[in-house]
């Protein structure tokens, strides 16, 4: 059997199509946890201002029933 391009070209591309799908995996589960990160810190934020927000409508309701 003789050497021929494509003894060399498929696994090459069978290897660069694993080298992609790992490193796109890799980015995309990255790209989830820093949005969700972000993501959970704003509703954090969001929730300690309401929060706050209750509490000083109710200090403000208890000054005016005094």
């Amino acid at each position: 059997m003789a050497f021929t391009p494509r003894h060399f070209v498929m696994p090459a591309a069978a290897f660069t199509m694993a080298v992609t799908v790992v490193f796109y995996t890799k980015y995309s589960i990255t790209t989830a946890r820093t949005e969700s990160k972000y993501r959970r810190a704003g509703e954090l934020a969001q929730a300690k201002e309401a929060r706050l927000q209750s509490l000083a409508r109710a200090r403000q309701a208890e000054e005016e029933k005094r």
